[in-house]
């Protein structure tokens, strides 16, 4: 029993002086002795950002400033970061939406005093900047953004019915035509032609689509599939104009042909 009341003694005296050594050291280093606390997550109302945005940090009392920025899906924005007096190692990062702290794994882009970055949103929604800070000296800063808005997408104004035999053979293939507007380049395959076959009353089995080639018609654009359908039956075909940098996606109307 003595020794055991002697052994916790001496640790009470030694964990004492660790608690001394460790508070002296960080006042000798100018760092406070309990530092701001600050989890790493974000705000529940981060100040909308503006450009250009300045401010201080510290890694002590200001290590993470948040700001909020809307973007819409295919919004271009651009960043640059300017370290305007004496520190060091001060980053800008941008996080997208849903972000619920600032780890790593959920940067979209970072930039800092040596480079900015070009980013394009992937969806539309308050997207995040977070300036910090490994500074122990109070660092100034000011970053500027740009943003590009997403060009305003158009639907097309034409996509029609696919022409074809009302009647085929399962054996030749078939051009299947129509036409599309406003025109597109020739030699591009902006339509597909998507293919489907009766097996019931109700029921209609895919076969995938074959790629139609554009061509130059009077002031719009024709579009031709080479087709073989190879099993008899009743088979529909649709075109199908995917969403591009300036038109909306669209289907055209249905096409009924008989396999024989």
């Amino acid at each position: 029993m003595i020794h055991i009341a002697v052994y916790a003694r001496q640790r009470r005296h030694l964990g004492r002086i660790l608690l001394t050594f460790a508070v002296c050291l960080a006042l000798s280093l100018g760092a406070p002795v309990s530092a701001v606390a600050d989890d790493n997550t974000v705000p529940a109302d981060p100040p909308l950002a503006v450009s250009p945005q300045s401010g201080v940090g510290n890694q002590w009392s200001r290590p993470y400033q948040w700001f909020r920025i809307p973007l819409n899906k295919g919004d271009s924005v651009s960043a640059t970061l300017t370290v305007t007096s004496a520190g060091d190692s001060i980053y800008l990062r941008l996080y997208p939406p849903g972000t619920t702290d600032g780890r790593q794994s959920h940067v979209a882009e970072e930039a800092n005093d040596r480079k900015g970055f070009d980013y394009t949103a992937t969806r539309s929604g308050d997207y995040l900047f977070r300036v910090f800070t490994f500074s122990y000296g109070d660092s100034a800063y000011t970053f500027t953004f740009e943003v590009d808005p997403a060009p305003v997408k158009t639907a097309l104004g034409l996509l029609s019915t696919p022409v074809a035999p009302s009647r085929m053979s399962r054996s030749l293939t078939y051009n299947v035509t129509g036409h599309l507007k406003p025109r597109h380049t020739a030699g591009s395959y902006p339509v597909r032609i998507y293919r489907w076959r009766k097996i019931s009353a109700t029921a209609w089995k895919p076969y995938g689509y074959i790629n139609a080639r554009a061509y130059d018609y009077s002031s719009y654009t024709k579009y031709v599939a080479r087709i073989r359908l190879s099993t008899k039956g009743t088979w529909k075909l649709r075109a199908y104009a995917p969403e591009d940098t300036d038109h909306l996606a669209k289907w055209s109307g249905t096409r009924y042909v008989t396999v024989r």
